[in-house]
């Protein structure tokens, strides 16, 4: 498959109150850039950019199911407000409703939430994605789509690489909150995979599920189980 480098201008919107609000832009003189096949984006968007050419305009809507999932009220935790101060001083710069904020767990895990709330002895943060449970609408245009150099791909490659090494993924949150979201998008498209294991290997829908889907399933729940006992 061919790996291309495409830059896109966009206009992201959800729905907000009933209407349809911007909540996010690219720019042509800032487009967002991305190389397909490697995972850097979402899927959906990835597949409706990558059939348009330099030039093209588009609109579409991803669903919730195939952006960042449904909203997991379990991710919204509420911690001592001692954990934002420095030298005795709350930092109000950077902690208050809306900041995005890094934090870092005590094995030395980095992740990222949203601030949802400060009061006078605690803080409310969310670790669901900021878009997790709505509907993505994108407007655009393809500012430049033509087949990525091998430098372009290794230099992606490489940050990929940063992501994970930083250790964001190692947190327990975050793992909960990923299970969650893999379950529910298994048993949605279960047909469909039921479908794809019966042309690859001839399997019948029960086959299907007692070797392969049922198994995941069920390791899924006993890991979600597991570390509900060691949070």
């Amino acid at each position: 498959m061919e790996n291309k480098y495409i830059t896109v201008a966009y206009k992201l919107y959800v729905m907000q109150d009933g209407k349809k609000t911007l909540v996010e832009e690219a720019t042509v003189d800032h487009p967002f850039q991305f190389i397909s096949g490697l995972g850097t984006t979402l899927e959906r968007f990835e597949t409706e950019i990558t059939a348009l050419n330099k030039g093209d305009k588009f609109e579409f809507v991803i669903p919730t199911a195939e952006a960042y999932g449904e909203y997991m009220p379990e991710g919204v935790r509420t911690v001592s407000k001692e954990m934002f101060t420095i030298d005795g001083v709350f930092d109000e710069e950077r902690i208050f409703p809306g900041a995005v904020i890094p934090l870092q767990d005590n094995e030395g895990h980095h992740f990222y939430a949203t601030v949802n709330e400060v009061t006078n002895d605690t803080v409310t943060v969310d670790l669901n994605h900021p878009h997790a449970g709505k509907d993505l609408t994108f407007e655009g245009e393809v500012v430049e789509s033509r087949t990525a150099t091998n430098e372009e791909i290794q230099e992606m490659i490489k940050k990929q690489r940063s992501y994970f090494y930083s250790g964001v993924t190692l947190d327990v949150d975050f793992r909960i909150i990923a299970l969650k979201k893999l379950k529910n998008a298994i048993i949605k498209y279960e047909a469909q995979i039921n479908d794809a294991i019966k042309k690859d290997l001839g399997k019948s829908a029960f086959e299907s599920y007692m070797c392969e889907t049922g198994m995941v399933l069920a390791e899924i729940s006993y890991m979600l189980k597991l570390s509900l006992i060691h949070i």
